[in-house]
C-alpha cells in the first residue's frame, strides 16, 4: 500500500494499459487499492494519464484521490462512489501504515 507516489512512477505502472478501457481499480491499484471494476464504454486508461500528465510534473506527487477525480472530470460517473469514500480509504491507510497525520 502507498499513499503517494511519484507521477513518473504512477505513469510506469499504468503506462502498458494505455489502450485499455478505464477502470476504478486500474487506476487505483498501484496504491494497494482495490476498487470498482466496472469498464468505462468510452474512456481509455490513457485518457486519464494524459489528462494527468497535462497537469503534473514528472516528480510531483499523486495519490489515488487524483487519478480517479480525473476519470471523474472526464466523465467516468462511477468516480463519484470512490470519491464520497475517499477520505475513509486514506485516513484507513495511513493508520495502517502508520502515519500519524496527513495533510
Amino acid at each position: 500500500m502507498k499513499l503517494s507516489m511519484p507521477f513518473k512512477q504512477y505513469l510506469a505502472f499504468l503506462k502498458g494499459y494505455s489502450n485499455s478501457p478505464l477502470t476504478l481499480n486500474r487506476l487505483t491499484l498501484p496504491f494497494g487499492i482495490i476498487s470498482d471494476a466496472e469498464e468505462s464504454t468510452g474512456l481509455l486508461v490513457g485518457h486519464v494519464l494524459d489528462d494527468m500528465a497535462s497537469r503534473l510534473g514528472a516528480d510531483e506527487a499523486v495519490d489515488a484521490i487524483d487519478a480517479v477525480a480525473a476519470a471523474y472530470d472526464l466523465g467516468h460517473e462511477k468516480a463519484a462512489e470512490f470519491l464520497d469514500q475517499a477520505p475513509y480509504i486514506m485516513s484507513r491507510m495511513a493508520k495502517e501504515l502508520g502515519v500519524s497525520q496527513i495533510h
